[in-house]
């Protein structure tokens, strides 16, 4: 039985956290199942994409005009939404791992109301003490809640530690 899985990440640190993620889960998941598919949902900064089947949606946020994001965050998603809803129907998505950013709150919320997927958040490796806007949402959606820095455990206490990517 093939099992598809979907990573969700942003640019920079996220990507490479799911990179390093990626090449773990191979393995482990090879010795569980056939092999699984892996499909990257990302947004279009990320310059490194972790698999060979990608969707990507435009960058949520606005680091540097808070107008720019109040007028662009609906727009952005309802066009993550569209296209979750395509990867929903092609693929039998049964695991849902994102590194965050905001664009992997927007896909655990969609694949929380809309289908039986497990999500996995993995809160950022660098957050030691103070809680990532991501991760104050994930906290609540996420089936597995993971941190890397047992510092972490302090702020989320059903959080589960599972060190370093």
């Amino acid at each position: 039985m093939r099992i598809d899985l979907l990573l969700v990440y942003g640019s920079g640190g996220h990507n490479e956290q799911m990179k390093r993620l990626h090449e773990d889960l191979s393995i482990l998941f090879r010795k569980e199942y056939q092999i699984p598919l892996f499909i990257s949902f990302c947004d279009d900064d990320t310059k490194h994409p972790v698999t060979e089947i990608i969707y990507t949606v435009p960058t949520i946020t606005d680091k540097f005009s808070y107008i720019k994001l109040l007028f662009r965050m609906p727009v952005r998603i309802f066009q993550s939404f569209r296209i979750l809803r395509e990867i929903r129907r092609e693929y039998n998505i049964k695991f849902v791992i994102t590194t965050g950013p905001g664009i992997g709150v927007i896909t655990g919320l969609y694949f929380k109301l809309f289908s039986d997927a497990k999500v996995i958040h993995i809160e950022t490796w660098s957050r030691f003490y103070s809680k990532s806007l991501s991760g104050r949402v994930m906290y609540y959606i996420a089936d597995d809640f993971l941190v890397q820095n047992e510092e972490l455990l302090r702020l989320y206490p059903k959080a589960i530690y599972k060190g370093r990517l």
